[in-house]
């Protein structure tokens, strides 16, 4: 009886951490996918492209207004980054991005104001 007992221990102890890993592995794929869906819509075309991001804008228009310019790559991805980036003082102006820009990049330039 007592090995009975320690057989089923030790299944569920396997069972348990295939669990785990599996639940891991299933994170690091959402954050790589994640990572990879801010990134850069096209890495070796740095033409530029103007961008109006008109007064009372939010951050979830501005993704609309991005991705309609071409400019994200995962608007999911960009939405979630959109509401949790912390992008508190996003400035109405005209913006020249690029292709090769991330979309943290543009939203970080949007949010300081940074025209360079």
């Amino acid at each position: 009886m007592a090995r009975d007992g320690k057989r089923r221990s030790n299944k569920q102890k396997q069972k348990t951490l295939v669990l785990v890993l599996s639940i891991a592995l299933v994170l690091a794929m959402g954050v790589f996918a994640y990572t990879v869906g801010l990134g850069a819509v096209d890495p070796k075309n740095d033409e530029e492209v103007t961008v109006t991001i008109p007064n009372g804008s939010g951050a979830s228009s501005i993704v609309y207004i991005l991705d309609d310019a071409g400019l994200v790559k995962n608007t999911f991805c960009a939405k979630v980054n959109a509401r949790i980036g912390g992008y508190k003082s996003l400035q109405a102006n005209t913006y020249i991005f690029n292709r090769t820009m991330s979309f943290r990049e543009m939203m970080k330039a949007i949010n300081t104001g940074d025209f360079n």
